[in-house]
Parts: C-alpha cells; sequence; structure tokens
C-alpha cells in the first residue's frame, strides 16, 4: 500500500505500475486501486539514471518514501544550488574570455605574420633602389671621368680656347638662322692672289663668310646678333647681290675677331 503514494511523492509520472502479481493504477489526488496482473508484463522506471523493473519497484518505492519523509523537499533556492549555479556562471565566463583570449591572439599573430611580410617586401625593394642609385652614382662618377679626360685633351690641343679658330666656326655655325645657306668660310684669308716672287699675305684674324638668304631682314638679325659676341670686334656686310631667276640674294660678310 505504501507504493502508489510512495510514488506520487516522489514525483514519479506514472499512472500504471506492473507488478509480477499486482496492477497498480493511481490518479493524480494520491488514490490508488490495485488488481491482480493477467497480463504478465512488468513496469520499468527510471530512477537517479538507472531502471528497475516491476519485480523492485514496491521495495525500492517503500524505501524511498521514507527518506522522502526525513529529507527536506528540493529548494531551488538553496546554498548548493545557488553555489553551483554560480559556479556554472563563472565557468561560462572563463570559456568565454578563454575564447576571446584565443581568438584575439589568433588575429596579433596572423596580423604580425602578414605585417612582417609587408615591411620585408619594403625593405628589399629599398635594398633594390639603394643598389640601383648606388650603380647609378658610379656610372655618374665614370662618365664625369671621361668627361674631363676628354676635355682635359681637346685642351691640350688648344680646341676649347677661345683663341682657337675651332672655336670660332663652331660658334658661328651654330648661330647661322636655318633660313640661311652657308656656301664657304674662309679663315685668314688671302689678301690678293697669288704672283710669283711675291709671299703669300692673309688677312690675319679675320673670318669670311658666304651665303645665301631669302630676305634682308633675317641676314640683318644675324649680323646684329654676331655683333654682339665678345670675340668678334667688327662685322661687315662686303657684298649683296640677287640670283639670277630667283627671289634669294648671294652675300659675304667679312668677320674681324
Amino acid at each position: 500500500l505504501l507504493a502508489p503514494s510512495s510514488v506520487n511523492m516522489l514525483g514519479i509520472n506514472e499512472r500504471r505500475l506492473l507488478t509480477p502479481e499486482y496492477e497498480v493504477d493511481t490518479d493524480a489526488q494520491g488514490g490508488f486501486s490495485f488488481q491482480p496482473n493477467t497480463l504478465g508484463e512488468q513496469s520499468t522506471i527510471k530512477i537517479l539514471d538507472k531502471t528497475y523493473s516491476g519485480s523492485y519497484l514496491l521495495s525500492m518505492v517503500g524505501a524511498l518514501s521514507y527518506l522522502v519523509g526525513t529529507c527536506s523537499p528540493y529548494n531551488p533556492t538553496s546554498a548548493f544550488v545557488i553555489a553551483s549555479r554560480e559556479e556554472e556562471k563563472y565557468k561560462n565566463l572563463f570559456n568565454r574570455f578563454l575564447f576571446g583570449g584565443v581568438t584575439l591572439l589568433f588575429v596579433l599573430a596572423f596580423g604580425s605574420f602578414a605585417l612582417n611580410g609587408y615591411l620585408s617586401q619594403r625593405y628589399n625593394d629599398i635594398m633594390a633602389l639603394q643598389s640601383d642609385r648606388s650603380e647609378i652614382e658610379q656610372e655618374i662618377v665614370s662618365i664625369n671621368a671621361e668627361i674631363d679626360s676628354k676635355e682635359e685633351f681637346l685642351s691640350s690641343v688648344g680646341l676649347t680656347s677661345n683663341t682657337s679658330y675651332s672655336f670660332y666656326m663652331d660658334r658661328l655655325a651654330k648661330s647661322v638662322p636655318r633660313t640661311i645657306t652657308l656656301v664657304e668660310m674662309e679663315v685668314n684669308p688671302i689678301q690678293e692672289k697669288l704672283k710669283s716672287g711675291k709671299p703669300i699675305q692673309v688677312e690675319k684674324n679675320v673670318i669670311r663668310v658666304s651665303g645665301i638668304v631669302g630676305k634682308d631682314e633675317i641676314l640683318s638679325n644675324w649680323v646684329l646678333e654676331l655683333s654682339k659676341m665678345d670675340w668678334i670686334r667688327l662685322v661687315e656686310i662686303t657684298d649683296y647681290m640677287p640670283v639670277a631667276r630667283s627671289e634669294n640674294h648671294q652675300f659675304n660678310i667679312k668677320i674681324e675677331l
């Protein structure tokens, strides 16, 4: 008779229990009825994670009913439950911090790897530029040395001096306008035709230039430009005549150095 009430006290949601001899039916109000077990079946019930057959139910429930009567009911706000909940909360919090820390470490490690790769590439680029710069500087030094060597050679043969005729002819050639065509240029020309028995007489420090020009003002502007050069003492047009069947003119210029 203890079995049905004990089942209700333990909160076992079984309304029909089958033991080897009896079939016990209970209701929600704690009432019960029993009759002989004619089905030949036995109930099984799980208590505290263990499964028991009907042959043990009566003795087990009877013993548990005694314990229930002497023990305090389950209190969800007891100190043990609260401590368990606090412990579970701290465990969850620790797991969250652990996950966040691992994630942060992974992000930092990946960022450090990426930054290290970028800095390494930049270092290689800078070293390559430095190497190219060193090569360019060496090439510049070599070119300057070659220029100095050539200038020294030209100076030794008198081609860079302001008193060299090659210097004068070079400057004259560079100053000629594109619309003027040079025909002849004489340096220290002979004064008159050679005669037998007479020494050769030349016009020293004189350059005579002859050419063809299309317009008067072009020739005038060129003569004016030549007169401004500090190494020319005098410029004069000695001849200016038209060219047959043409709009051009032939000219002769005398330049005194």
